[in-house]
């Protein structure tokens, strides 16, 4: 497995999201804040075509709850935008 940190922007993630063949696996939603229902018909017919796999493992709400007092410290986050506790529930409700 290669160890080098890979950084893509958007849109290129959106479509290797798109052009998986057999698996696609998420570990944290909340930076993606991505529209799930964009995946959700595509997701359901791959899966039920029986030869797809799905893995997404979200951030704790503790986890959520810290990233945002640190999104909101905008000194320290450097974001611009100082997305609050709800901003990020609703991604990863999503």
């Amino acid at each position: 497995m290669n160890t080098e940190t890979i950084m893509i922007d958007r849109q290129t993630l959106i479509e290797k999201i798109h052009a998986a063949k057999s698996k696609v696996a998420i570990l944290g939603v909340v930076s993606l804040d991505l529209d799930w229902m964009e995946f959700a018909d595509e997701f359901a017919q791959k899966i039920s075509n029986g030869n797809f796999v799905l893995h997404i493992f979200r951030e704790s709400e503790n986890s959520i709850y810290g990233k945002s007092l640190i999104s909101q410290k905008k000194d320290v986050s450097k974001d611009t935008t100082g997305r609050s506790f709800s901003n990020l529930r609703y991604a990863y409700d999503a």
